[in-house]
């Protein structure tokens, strides 16, 4: 799971060339978090639902 600063800015990274398989890696990964305090949360939500 994708707790703690780094692992945070490290899926941040993952974030700049995004496909439809990583999306769901990362929500899975991420989707404990609070939306409001997780830029992957909202990133990942954004890509998928424009992807639909």
């Amino acid at each position: 799971m994708a707790d703690g600063p780094l692992a945070e800015h490290m899926c941040q990274v993952q974030l700049l060339e995004l496909t439809e398989a990583r999306a769901y890696e990362l929500r899975f990964a991420h989707r404990n978090h609070h939306p409001d305090e997780c830029l992957v949360h909202l990133t990942v939500a954004l890509f998928l639902l424009e992807r639909q």
